[in-house]
């Protein structure tokens, strides 16, 4: 649902073709997604000048109802935005799939900046993400 970097972040539900529950051998691969630098180009990046400094710690929560509300929060500062609009068939797919049961994954990946750029390349972030950095989880909850 989430891909980001400290220069961008991309919160992208797919859809697939088959019913949750069962094989699934397609899901589109561009998905519906919402990336907050095309909202507020300031909201988000590494250093002090965004709302959210990347450079440290921040909280990220996700809602999903009837649509998928994402907000950024950072001491005093925070930042909301809605997922895929009115695109409601992603939201409804995402929905049922929760519905079925899923497992909550959480990955580190960077690459080159050909392979990274669809999701920070309107930044102005050059070169590439390297994957020798880290990324610490905690309080996580879902409810």
């Amino acid at each position: 649902v989430m891909e980001a970097n400290k220069y961008a972040l991309a919160v992208t539900p797919h859809k697939c073709d088959q019913k949750p529950g069962g094989y699934i051998s397609n899901c589109d691969k561009a998905g519906c997604g919402t990336n907050p630098h095309n909202i507020n180009s300031q909201a988000f990046g590494p250093s002090g000048s965004y709302k959210i400094d990347t450079t440290q710690a921040f909280t990220v929560s996700v809602n999903f109802g009837s649509k998928i509300e994402v907000t950024l929060k950072q001491g005093s500062n925070s930042f909301q935005f809605e997922d895929c609009g009115n695109n409601s068939g992603y939201v409804s797919n995402m929905n049922e799939a929760f519905d079925y049961g899923m497992v909550l994954v959480m990955s580190y990946f960077g690459g080159s900046y050909n392979d990274f750029s669809w999701l920070d390349g309107m930044t102005g972030c050059q070169g590439n993400c390297p994957q020798d950095g880290y990324a610490i989880y905690s309080n996580i909850e879902i409810s």
